[in-house]
């Protein structure tokens, strides 16, 4: 390997079931792929780009990786992750959100990408300070006494079953304040989101496509 290129990175995984003695395991390692990621800023966008954090998570398990990113130029890593894999940000701040994840000129954003090809892969990370924002209000019904307590969790997910596979931008979650409000910026535009509200969530239920289905017809459009 020439200088400063990243180092070659193989690794295997082998789900298995253990039930006593296990012996006789194979274990065939593949080649991780390298990827440069350059952060941009949509067309119009004059504010400086926010530090952020792209996480690279292999679709079928839950093994990532995540890449540090100031925007201000392009990061390198081996990836030691193979097969189909998803790219998300985090750590934007409210008033920011994803316009674009390309691969070469292809939108890639909320799909599984290949980064194992031997020659690399290029991703260009498109941000926006034009972030969408939904407010609202939680009331106990028409019956209740003004002073009832509204504290209450808002799940919003859209109609669309395709959108929920985790890990999800259209699938978000919010207290309400103490008088009933919430509000949320960042989810990517779309036509057919849903809005409900529960008085109790499981740690990462929202996710659940089970409570998402059960909740989808009772949910406000």
């Amino acid at each position: 390997i020439g200088s400063g290129a990243p180092p070659i990175v193989e690794t295997a995984t082998l789900p298995i079931s253990v039930d006593g003695d296990v012996t006789g395991l194979t274990l065939n390692t593949a080649r991780g792929g390298t990827v440069s990621l350059n952060v941009v800023a949509d067309q119009g966008v004059t504010a400086p780009l926010p530090a952020v954090r792209v996480q690279v998570r292999a679709a079928d398990r839950g093994d990532s990786m995540t890449m540090m990113h100031s925007g201000s130029s392009v990061a390198k890593m081996a990836m030691s992750l193979t097969g189909p894999s998803y790219v998300t940000v985090e750590g934007l701040p409210d008033n920011w959100a994803v316009k674009a994840i390309m691969l070469d000129n292809t939108d890639v954003t909320d799909r599984p990408v290949d980064l194992s090809t031997d020659r690399g892969t290029a991703i260009r990370v498109v941000l926006t300070d034009r972030a969408t924002e939904l407010a609202g209000s939680v009331t106990s019904g028409s019956f209740a006494p003004a002073d009832a307590d509204t504290d209450a969790t808002v799940v919003i997910f859209p109609g669309d079953e395709s959108k929920w596979s985790y890990p999800s931008r259209f699938v978000r979650s919010v207290r309400t304040n103490e008088d009933g409000t919430f509000q949320t910026t960042g989810l990517p535009p779309a036509l057919d989101y849903r809005a409900v509200a529960v008085d109790y969530l499981e740690e990462g239920e929202e996710t659940d496509p089970d409570f998402l289905k059960r909740m989808r017809d009772r949910a406000a459009r």
